[in-house]
């Protein structure tokens, strides 16, 4: 029978790359300067949402969540979720602190950055995050991405779980943040979810 692509594992090693990462020096919800450059040593992950998204941005932020509270608690602290407003014209640092509380997340781990529209499009040209926006509702069709950036600023491919159950996203963040911080991940980690990566299935189930 043909296999269930949500079951398979992540083939982390063979979709590296060493693509550099755009510059990116944008204002969270705090009003603080996020630059990108000054987060080596650090494992990025990088997104775009904006505050009115109706469905998707929820979405993206619940996995970066999930995936960020199922990692080994001696990993967390190396880890930054960046994303990127797709709305800079609309979306001002107050306007996603609010989006930010909404979903029970804060700086410094998450910061929702944005900024001079022109630069913050640049920015997600840079990352390839694809959108356009309908002229009549004003909703932005885009695409649902999580780019990685190791330790070394170097971006790796889109790890976003299409299917929805983050596994995949997670299983990279790991596979990102053990690299240079000799944490043996798998002796970390309880053992059903040990059992659970080791079988392919979903330790969240």
């Amino acid at each position: 029978p043909k296999p269930d692509v949500a079951e398979l594992p992540f083939p982390a090693e063979s979709l590296r790359t060493e693509l550099h990462s755009p510059q990116l020096r944008l204002v969270n919800q705090d009003g603080d300067t996020v630059d990108l450059a000054a987060l080596r040593g650090k494992v990025v992950m990088l997104t775009a949402v904006y505050s009115t998204c109706p469905l998707s941005c929820p979405l993206i932020l619940g996995q970066a969540k999930a995936a960020i509270a199922d990692l080994p608690a001696a990993l967390r602290g190396d880890l930054h979720v960046i994303a990127v407003s797709m709305d800079p014209a609309n979306d001002s640092p107050a306007v996603l602190a609010k989006l930010a509380r909404e979903h029970e997340i804060a700086a410094p781990q998450y910061s929702l950055v944005t900024g001079d529209p022109t630069e913050v499009e640049r920015v997600l040209d840079d990352l390839g995050i694809a959108r356009s926006r309908n002229p009549e509702t004003g909703v932005i069709d885009h695409a649902n991405l999580f780019l990685l950036v190791d330790r070394d600023v170097h971006r790796e491919r889109d790890v976003a779980d299409h299917h929805g159950r983050g596994r995949r996203a997670r299983q990279a963040l790991e596979e990102a943040l053990v690299d240079h911080a000799g944490v043996d991940v798998e002796a970390r980690q309880p053992q059903g979810r040990r059992r659970a990566i080791d079988e392919g299935g979903d330790p969240a189930q």
